[in-house]
């Protein structure tokens, strides 16, 4: 749109009346036809800019830092996507290693358990011991729970940066 701000603009105009009746008026008292019944009318105009003090060019500058500008918006966006897409790959590979550690740990607890029942079932472990195992078999399995939770959120943010169905699987590997 700046780049025709200097170039000569051309308007051209129409205009077509009919009337039931041609106009008149009175003029020193004699009635005078002034206008006909059916007229038509038409105009062109030319103009163009010859001096503006520098406005037309200052406003194609603008114009062109504007564009330059939009250009590095769209390259930040782009560059944040890929950002906010590796961390949420890394978030996933994060949770998956949580996982692993939090089913081991739950398997390391419920053997423990297992043990202390059979030590306790023959009077060889304290009544507390049974209980401390309990608890701390619980919050294991609660901490897996969590972290089960946290992945498939982290799954679906990664799909979401992506611009996929939330719930679509997403199977991750580690690069090497």
């Amino acid at each position: 749109a700046t780049e025709a701000a200097d170039l000569p603009v051309v308007s051209m105009s129409t205009a077509y009346t009919a009337m039931d009746e041609p106009t008149t008026s009175k003029i020193s008292g004699m009635p005078m036809q002034v206008a006909e019944q059916q007229f038509l009318s038409y105009g062109a105009q030319v103009s163009m800019p010859l001096y503006t003090g520098g406005k037309i060019e200052s406003a194609q500058k603008i114009s062109a830092i504007g564009a330059g500008i939009s250009e590095d918006d769209y390259s930040v966006a782009v560059e944040k996507l890929k950002l906010d897409v590796a961390r949420a790959y890394i978030n996933i590979l994060r949770l998956q290693r949580l996982q692993s550690v939090a089913k081991s740990h739950v398997r390391s607890l419920e053997s423990h358990y297992q043990d202390i029942q059979s030590l306790a079932a023959n009077q060889m472990a304290a009544k507390t011991d049974l209980l401390g195992v309990q608890v701390s078999l619980a919050d294991a399995k609660q901490n897996l729970l969590q972290v089960n939770t946290q992945l498939s959120l982290a799954k679906s943010v990664y799909n979401q940066r992506l611009s996929r169905p939330l719930d679509q699987v997403v199977a991750i590997e580690e690069l090497d």
